[in-house]
């Protein structure tokens, strides 16, 4: 298995999503993540860019007072999140606030992508918990980022609805039929949608590999344990969400990945599947 897609692959997709804009980084936060790439950011400057943009401003609030940081008092003033989330935290929220506000609509569809991305991601920052070397935040955003091409492909044709509808059914063979029907899949577009935010590249690959289950091919331990929990959260929270639970239960393709990534991270069913509830709950 190749690790990193060809010059030929990447041209492919591009000629497949050809006339869609790919959401690009707001001005700002390309702004504000210049000033934390310095070795001494002005924090009163940072919060004074961040509050000219309204909508940025309440969703880095939102999510600094999200369950997932876990503060005791609700935090009212870009100021105060900033000061308190430090650099990289706050380079995360920064880079999570501005892919909602970038590829936001008012489609109702679209709150639902975000909240079970909300989910997937938070579940995801639980499991990485449990496992060594993967840092909670990182697997936090890796998870916000997960579908993005999801977004990207209804955009460019809304058919794909139907065929997104069934991904956590139907995990490996999705990836298959979507080739064959528009010519480049979800986690591809993805893939090029995180690289163009520059994302860590391991988080971006493990994007673009979270349908593969040949973890063996695979020798950078980081990208197997970002997969596999990428995996395991997306199906996880997936199943709690489901008003049709027996359709993963008949699922022998379901059943069968998520099986694997659980090997992979020698975790137990149960532990990962209370966290997917208490993920969903917090929303």
């Amino acid at each position: 298995m190749d690790l990193i897609p060809s010059k030929e692959v990447l041209e492919k997709t591009y000629l497949s999503i050809k006339g869609v804009s790919l959401p690009t980084v707001p001005d700002i936060v390309q702004k504000a993540n210049a000033e934390l790439t310095k070795p001494d950011p002005n924090i009163h400057e940072l919060a004074q860019l961040i509050s000219k943009d309204p909508v940025l401003s309440g969703q880095i609030l939102k999510i600094v007072n999200s369950p997932y940081y876990g503060l005791r008092s609700k935090i009212d003033s870009v100021q105060k999140a900033v000061m308190l989330l430090g650099q990289k935290n706050l380079k995360n929220v920064l880079t999570s606030a501005g892919l909602k506000q970038a590829m936001s609509s008012n489609d109702e569809s679209r709150k639902t992508f975000w909240d079970r991305s909300a989910a997937t991601a938070a579940c995801a920052s639980g499991i990485a918990g449990m496992v060594q070397d993967i840092k909670p935040e990182e697997a936090y955003l890796t998870g916000l980022f997960l579908d993005t091409g999801v977004l990207v492909l209804l955009d460019k044709t809304p058919a794909y609805k139907r065929v997104s509808e069934n991904q956590p059914t139907y995990p490996n063979s999705i990836i298959i039929f979507e080739e064959n029907k528009f010519k480049t899949n979800h986690a591809l577009v993805g893939y090029i949608l995180a690289m163009a935010w520059k994302i860590p590249d391991e988080s971006a690959l493990a994007i673009l590999h979270h349908h593969a289950q040949n973890f063996e091919e695979i020798d950078n331990p980081k990208i197997r344990s970002l997969m596999a929990i990428m995996q395991a959260s997306y199906s996880m929270v997936s199943e709690v969400l489901s008003n049709d639970i027996t359709s993963f239960e008949k699922s022998k393709e379901h059943k069968e990945f998520i099986e694997k990534a659980l090997e992979e991270l020698m975790l137990p069913y149960d532990d990962v599947y209370a966290i997917a509830v208490e993920s969903i709950r917090e929303l």
